[in-house]
């Protein structure tokens, strides 16, 4: 009775012994570090990536394996590591990023304990030994670091993929666009359409500078003429009083009447019949007005002046009556 009594003294510390080791074994502190990182990000279809990892191993003894990376379950490669204890030691691998739901893992196979004087010893690493992340990876067609989720203009022709899309243009080819602005043939169209307009303003204007402008040749015309005319006359007006002058001064008969052409004025040749002193007078008068009528400038004022006092009669009138 004894006997067996000692016997299960010494079994159940053996048997505690051996579950302390197993569970010392099965929850060794070694494994992966902070996951998974990549050389640049954001990264899209098509580009090179390198994945890294890190192990680290805290377990007391230095471990040697495998680290496996895969996406989707297919293998992108698989290094052997050699790790002391205590340490980190980081491992990669190279990657063709692919379009769509991409699924990064990485995992390790193999791992052995070494130590000195001793074969490696297989153990079972079960914490952070197994890792993995999502990545839905975007296309960037024209390169520019925007994805085509987000970028307005995929194929980085200028036009954005809303036009391109309403005119049924591929918003991925950039050398194929749609051209969205007019052709050619349409420019030239729209060209000419502003040039006839234009031309056209421009024939309605000239048509009526040279409306306006042979108006005012008839009236310079009409005006030279009349003033020509009247001119002549009042000279030919003054020849004869210069010339019955002379003759009177000729003959000192300043007493007799003037010799007036009585049919074309014979108010005039009345007067001066009657007053013989005011041929002179009637004589400088001719004179001023021809050299008013050989003057512009005064003629122009002397139409200003007139028709001044004329508006100023008219409002006076209407003052009156209102």
């Amino acid at each position: 009775m004894k006997m067996v009594l000692k016997i299960k003294f010494l079994i159940i510390p053996l048997l505690f012994l051996v579950s302390h080791l197993a569970m010392a074994q099965t929850g060794l502190n070694a494994g992966f570090v902070n996951g998974l990182w990549y050389s640049k990000t954001p990264f899209f279809a098509g580009d090179e990536v390198r994945i890294y990892t890190v192990i680290q191993n805290q377990s007391g003894f230095d471990i040697i394996g495998t680290v496996h990376f895969s996406n989707n379950d297919q293998p992108l490669g698989q290094s052997d590591f050699s790790i002391v204890n205590g340490r980190l030691i980081e491992k990669w691998t190279d990657w063709k990023v692919s379009q769509g739901e991409n699924i990064i893992s990485i995992k390790i196979s193999n791992a052995k304990k070494v130590e000195i004087g001793k074969e490696p010893e297989a153990i079972e690493l079960t914490a952070n030994t197994l890792f993995s992340e999502k990545y839905d990876v975007d296309l960037d067609t024209d390169g520019d670091g925007i994805g085509d989720r987000d970028d307005l203009d995929d194929d980085g022709d200028g036009y954005s993929d809303e036009e391109e899309n309403k005119i049924g243009s591929n918003s991925l080819v950039f050398d194929k666009p749609v051209d969205l602005a007019p052709s050619t043939a349409q420019q030239e169209d729209v060209e000419k359409i502003i040039t006839d307009e234009s031309n056209k303003d421009n024939t309605i204007f000239e048509d009526v500078i040279e409306k306006t402008t042979e108006l005012a040749n008839v009236i310079t015309e009409k005006t030279i003429e009349i003033v020509d005319n009247t001119k002549e006359f009042l000279e030919e007006q003054k020849d004869k009083i210069d010339e019955e002058l002379e003759q009177e001064e000729k003959e000192e008969i300043l007493k007799d009447a003037p010799t007036i052409d009585e049919n074309e004025n014979p108010y005039v040749a009345t007067i001066l019949g009657n007053i013989p002193e005011l041929k002179e007078i009637y004589g400088f008068l001719l004179s001023v007005l021809i050299y008013t009528l050989n003057s512009w400038w005064i003629l122009l004022g002397l139409i200003t002046l007139l028709l001044y006092f004329i508006w100023k009669v008219i409002k006076r009138k209407f003052r009156r009556r209102f």
